[in-house]
């Protein structure tokens, strides 16, 4: 009996080499759901960047149904008055004055009186007659509270806005370059991620391009000459890279990397205006260079790497990739 006993006590157990080929079958089987879970949490996010900018879609339409047009996305450091001028040299681009548009420069609503700059100022008169209109702590009640009655309702909620500053995004010191507001407002993506210099989890700012309708075609792919093509040469355009330079030029949200889009600090070379066409443009019309959204605007998500220019870049429109 004890030594029926010991066979059956070795017949029992596990041996060694058993116990390994079972880790090994649940490593590859790890191996094998890692990445599997990792497509269904990427398609999550991809899927709720959409849901977001058809958020955004639709606060632009009630944007455009009150205010007869939709907000404008030239950069004010690209912007010259009557005079040909550029008095304002702070930049504020597309991506602040869609955030603007949508939520109001302090998040309050909008001022129908704002002319898009970044201190929140109406811009009738000289530089020096500006007011700040969206003064809503005036020490004087009377103003404060005219200052808020005049305000639009939100048009985009803001919880679906994920409204951040610059200063909850970018090391300040790399703000003086292009000359932003580190206290100016962007929408930004769905791809969030703890900031280490504000310790709040953010997505990338959403660039946001106006259409100019009174073109109708992307011209700049046709340029012959090897230089970089100026602001008042995308006149021609519908689409304007110049619109979103500010926030391309500081480089990813997460370490500073050079965006694909952007790949020269200091001046953007003509490959990147070349890509940025690329990207517009709907091959499914025409051999014609005619961009997607030629009467409307474009919307710009850097996607996971939080890269503008990559594949995994998304828009208010689809693409084949």
């Amino acid at each position: 009996m004890k030594t029926n006993d010991r066979v059956m006590g070795k017949t029992a157990g596990f041996t060694i080499v058993e116990l390994l080929t079972v880790m090994a079958v649940i490593a590859i089987l790890i191996g094998l759901l890692v990445p599997a879970l990792n497509q269904v949490h990427d398609k999550a996010n991809d899927l709720q960047q959409r849901v977001q900018f058809h958020a955004i879609d639709v606060g632009l339409e009630l944007y455009k149904s009150e205010y007869n047009e939709y907000p404008p996305s030239v950069d004010n450091l690209e912007r010259a008055d009557a005079d040909g001028n550029k008095n304002n040299l702070t930049a504020y681009c597309g991506a602040n004055k869609l955030a603007e548009a949508l939520v109001g420069w302090d998040l309050l609503g909008f001022h129908p009186k704002s002319e898009f700059t970044a201190e929140g100022n109406d811009t009738n008169g000289t530089v020096t007659d500006r007011v700040l209109i969206y003064d809503a702590g005036n020490t004087n009640s009377v103003i404060a509270n005219e200052n808020i009655e005049e305000r639009s309702d939100l048009f985009l909620e803001l919880e679906k806005a994920n409204a951040f500053r610059y200063e909850d995004l970018y090391d300040n010191a790399t703000l003086s370059g292009p000359g932003l507001n580190p206290l100016n407002f962007v929408l930004c993506d769905s791809y969030t991620k703890r900031r280490a210099i504000s310790g709040k989890k953010t997505g990338t700012p959403i660039l946001y391009f106006r259409a100019n309708t009174q073109q109708t075609l992307q011209r700049s792919v046709i340029l012959n000459s090897s230089d970089v093509p100026t602001s008042e040469e995308f006149g021609d355009d519908v689409f304007n890279y110049w619109d979103n330079n500010s926030i391309l030029r500081l480089g990813s949200v997460e370490d500073g990397t050079e965006h694909p889009l952007h790949d020269d600090t200091n001046d953007p070379r003509l490959e990147d205006f070349y890509e940025f066409d690329e990207i517009l443009l709907n091959e499914q019309v025409s051999d014609i260079p005619v961009p997607f959204r030629a009467q409307s605007y474009v919307l710009m998500s850097a996607g996971k790497d939080g890269l503008f220019g990559n594949s995994d870049d998304i828009y208010n429109f689809e693409k084949e990739k």
